[in-house]
């Protein structure tokens, strides 16, 4: 079991939040979900919501009650989310626009280890040293488009954006393809190579903290505190506030959320 555990979690439209959180005796997990292109809203266990507020609540929903770690928990987890498209989005069984997706860290307590499943972005901590990032490249190249773009129109940053949509609407052609340079993971309702799976294994003695944060953090906290994780923020807000400068990304902001767990070993 966690001694404790802490989270914050804020969307960056206040009436929205793609990514989602949970835990249990055993279990903590971060989810950050992705809309399909397509723009739609769905009715979800009775609220509307889009596809990455469904996606990501499905996925902290599944990996808190099934006791399973990398390609099982990959597998059970497109199952169900291939079985939620029939239901809502028939027409992303055969148009890739119209997939939702979501990337992920579950950290589960199997016997005397911590065992941590990571698919895409979602990056974690181990001890406040060890650091787990997965950027994928296809942002860091849009990104650098999008900065350019900027700089070229600095009273324009909308356009930033508008510059790079086409290439996000395509970038489906990456997803989950092992052999493409920018190919990438993730949960969306199809297969997820083993390639872009990444679990490890650690003893639960050597673990006294681990934290989760989704990519609405732009810069890595200094020390292993809520207050830590939103000063580091509210720097990269001061320093660059539209992300093409220092901290570069596809978009001004995203839902951020950054979860401490405790374990009782550090006590």
């Amino acid at each position: 079991m966690f001694s404790s555990i802490e989270v914050f979690s804020k969307g960056k439209n206040p009436t929205r939040n793609e990514d989602f959180h949970g835990s249990n005796d055993n279990t903590i997990i971060v989810a950050d979900g992705s809309t399909d292109k397509s723009g739609g809203s769905y009715i979800f266990d009775g609220k509307e919501m889009t596809g990455g507020e469904i996606v990501s609540r499905l996925i902290v929903s599944i990996c808190l009650e099934a006791d399973l770690t990398g390609i099982e928990l990959s597998k059970t987890l497109n199952s169900r989310i291939h079985d939620c498209y029939k239901e809502l989005a028939p027409r992303a069984l055969q148009e890739t626009i119209f997939r939702f997706s979501a990337f992920f860290v579950c950290a589960k307590i199997i016997a005397s280890n911590l065992v941590i499943t990571q698919i895409g972005d979602v990056s974690y901590r181990v001890n406040g040293v060890e650091l787990h990032e997965d950027y994928k490249e296809i942002d860091l190249a849009n990104a650098k488009l999008r900065a350019e773009y900027i700089k070229k129109h600095p009273d324009d940053v909308e356009g930033g954006r508008k510059e790079i949509l086409k290439n996000l609407k395509q970038q489906f052609e990456y997803q989950n393809n092992p052999t493409h340079q920018f190919g990438y993971g993730a949960i969306d309702g199809t297969s997820t190579p083993e390639k872009f799976i990444r679990v490890q294994v650690l003893p639960l003695n050597d673990v006294q903290i681990l934290e989760i944060w989704s990519d609405g953090y732009f810069r890595v906290a200094d020390e292993s505190t809520i207050e830590s994780w939103e000063k580091s923020y509210k720097i990269v807000e001061n320093e660059d506030p539209d992300k093409y400068l220092r901290y570069l990304s596809t978009k001004s902001s995203d839902d951020r959320t950054i979860l401490i767990a405790r374990m009782f070993s550090a006590r």
